[in-house]
């Protein structure tokens, strides 16, 4: 007779020590899962660094020409993007930099932050200064 057979034939023989293993693991399950930490809305890090700003009053087209362009062609310098992206809208606009795996969000960021501070001077004397932002996909994005 096999070790498996063996096996078995206790489980077969002593039916209620099988109840009293089948009511235990269950009670275990049941503590396990209300003790298991959740997060309905966990904070993902994406791999995108974003533009915006905004001009009161101003057109796409102007927006286009004046702000938009200028910070894309120096944007494009940084090394690392994938894919820069524009949305731009009456009165503002924002720009998505995609980064390639790997590289370091940190950096990106820093010199998104450095360009636009030496874009300031040509852009619009009212218009405030863009900002530049870590994406972060949050509970209060998706609702």
């Amino acid at each position: 007779m096999s070790f498996f057979e063996k096996i078995l034939r206790f489980f077969i023989k002593n039916s209620r020590f099988n109840y009293t293993l089948f009511v235990l693991i269950y009670i275990v399950g049941i503590i396990s899962y209300t003790k298991l930490p959740k997060e309905i809305f966990p904070i993902f890090d994406l791999d995108m660094i974003v533009v915006s700003g905004h001009y009161n009053g101003a057109s796409v087209d102007t927006l286009n020409k004046m702000v938009v362009n200028e910070l894309e062609e120096d944007l494009k310098t940084i090394d690392g993007l994938h894919q820069i992206t524009s949305v731009i809208k009456p009165g503002s606009f924002s720009i998505i930099l995609e980064l390639n795996k790997g590289v370091d969000k940190t950096y990106v960021k820093d010199r998104a932050k450095d360009i636009v501070s030496q874009n300031q001077s040509n852009l619009p004397d009212d218009m405030d200064e863009p900002t530049v932002k870590t994406l972060q996909l949050k509970k209060d994005l998706l609702e």
